[in-house]
């Protein structure tokens, strides 16, 4: 019997900062994060996404190693998809986020994860991609999993500890701050 396949999901940016940022160990955003290190879905990743939240953590005060090893993990986690030059068929209010747009379609997902309003605007266009803040994203995943809301308990510490070691926890705490 074949494996069921799992979605194929963009992440914005800004899940990705809200995880980093956030002090709760249940967050929405961290949840989102670690369900696609369980293996719950495919996190698409091109290198202008990668880049982004590198430059952006940077900004934020994150220390350099840490940050650099979390986008790392991105990679290793990620189906990577070379970025692709807007042709028309996305468009948002804001320029700057065709391309996680871009990112989307090409890659085939199923959803785009964000809580950027311009990417979660009724006016902004991406065939074929519904785009979800994490909550509603969360209860689709774990419906289309049959889990139950309560059935997924993050343990981002402990499963960075047992993947990387020592830098591990180092990032961990970079998702803990």
């Amino acid at each position: 019997m074949a494996a069921p396949s799992v979605p194929t999901v963009v992440v914005d940016t800004t899940v990705h900062f809200s995880a980093c940022r956030s002090d709760g160990s249940t967050s929405p955003n961290k949840e989102t994060i670690h369900r696609a290190a369980h293996g719950h879905y495919s996190m698409a990743v091109s290198p202008l996404l990668i880049a982004e939240v590198y430059k952006k953590l940077r900004q934020l005060g994150f220390e350099e190693l840490p940050v650099k090893s979390y986008c790392a993990q991105l990679l290793k986690l990620g189906v990577i998809c070379a970025d692709v030059a807007p042709d028309g068929t996305v468009s948002c209010r804001d320029p700057n986020d065709v391309y996680v747009l871009m990112l989307a379609v090409v890659s085939k997902s199923t959803w785009l994860v964000s809580s950027d309003k311009d990417l979660l605007d009724d006016d902004c266009v991406c065939p074929g991609v519904e785009r979800l803040p994490p909550v509603p994203f969360l209860k689709k995943l774990r419906g289309l999993r049959g889990e139950s809301a309560s059935a997924f308990v993050t343990h981002g510490a402990a499963f960075l500890k047992q993947t990387h070691g020592d830098q591990g926890t180092k990032v961990a705490s970079l998702v803990r701050k």
